[in-house]
């Protein structure tokens, strides 16, 4: 017990205290946090998985606002990765308004060029 005394002596109680610290920090980002539906999440996130879960929330928003406009029908929304090109597949790639309107609407809300947005008709 004399030489744990000791040692933490020597090493200062200061960077003791911050090593403290640090070992508490780890210690409760490695357990599971309780999110306000009772699920458990990992608080860990890598930005890979990150990136992808903001490119699947605006491709489920942009799908909505397609398919909640008049002529479109289904729709299916994929973004690229990096978020610079978009497909889209829809029952109104038949009518080029609605390609040019899709197409528009890309640029405005993801600031993709034209030649970038690919629409495709819906089987």
């Amino acid at each position: 017990m004399k030489q744990i005394y000791e040692k933490m002596k020597e090493i200062g109680l200061g960077k003791l205290i911050l090593l403290l610290a640090a070992g508490v920090a780890l210690l409760l980002l490695s357990f599971p946090k309780e999110s306000a539906g009772g699920s458990t999440a990992i608080p860990t996130i890598r930005l890979s998985e990150q990136e992808s879960t903001e490119n699947e929330y605006y491709e489920q928003r942009f799908q909505e606002v397609l398919e909640n406009t008049k002529g479109m029908g289904v729709c299916k929304v994929m973004l690229s990765p990096e978020r610079d090109g978009i497909v889209v597949v829809t029952e109104g790639a038949a009518d080029p308004a609605a390609v040019s309107e899709i197409t528009y609407a890309a640029e405005v809300l993801f600031g993709i060029p034209a030649h970038k947005v690919k629409v495709l008709p819906y089987n």
